[in-house]
């Protein structure tokens, strides 16, 4: 069963009945004006796929819930005004492929979760543009398949942890800046870049540009692909 109501400058909020459905597969409601939040019985949606509600109006923190979506493959929450921290409880979501969750107000830090193992399907995690804090999580490299990892326009701090042999073999693009993380960037991750021969990263973005006034960079960068102050 799915649910299609894509560009159609539709108002108001979800009504609750609207989770009762149990077979909803998909749920696609982005492009309108939808406000208030999303309902705690979202996590009664166990056959849920895909729930795309990006660019609308929608207000409030990302249920706990969410973490009991296991069959859920992409969720699409970008362009609204949600606010507060990231569930670690979305770490459950094991089926996960594509996560947007930028241009909001979240705040926190980023739950070590997203990184495990057990999303093992996980490709696209963008989180930029928002007022996330604290450090990127040290595990962050155990997300062997992701492809695009988009943390910049943030206020992350401390310094970008080392990965080990193996790790994020698929990464593509790593944009971390606009943020405050400081230190040099460690060799591990200069040897995934595309010209290496044993990686394919091609895009990686710091805040390694020394400002205009003078004085050293925030990072250290000999492998960046753009540098920002």
């Amino acid at each position: 069963t799915w649910i299609d109501m894509e560009d159609n400058n539709i108002v108001g909020t979800i009504p609750e009945s609207f989770y009762t459905n149990l077979d909803l597969e998909e749920v696609i409601l982005k492009n309108n004006k939808l406000a208030g939040g999303i309902s705690s019985s979202i996590g009664d949606l166990t056959r849920l796929a895909r729930f795309w509600a990006s660019f609308n109006l929608m207000s409030g923190t990302i249920p706990t819930q969410v973490g009991n979506l296991v069959n859920l493959e992409e969720l699409e929450l970008q362009n609204n005004k949600l606010t507060g921290p990231l569930p670690s409880e979305m770490g459950n979501m094991n089926s996960i492929e594509f996560l947007s969750a930028e241009l909001n107000t979240l705040t926190g830090t980023i739950p070590p979760e997203l990184f495990s193992p057990q999303l093992g399907g996980l490709r696209i995690l963008y989180l930029n543009n928002n007022e996330l804090n604290g450090p990127i999580p040290d595990n962050y490299g155990l997300a062997t398949r992701l492809k695009d990892l988009w943390l910049f326009n943030n206020q992350l701090t401390g310094t970008l942890p080392l990965i080990s042999e193996g790790e994020f073999l698929f990464l593509e693009e790593l944009l971390l800046n606009d943020n405050d993380l400081t230190g040099v960037v460690d060799e591990s991750l200069c040897l995934i870049r595309n010209d290496t021969g044993k990686g394919n990263l091609g895009v990686f973005h710091t805040d390694c540009q020394p400002p205009p006034d003078g004085g050293a960079p925030q990072i250290q960068c000999s492998c960046c692909t753009a540098c920002y102050v």
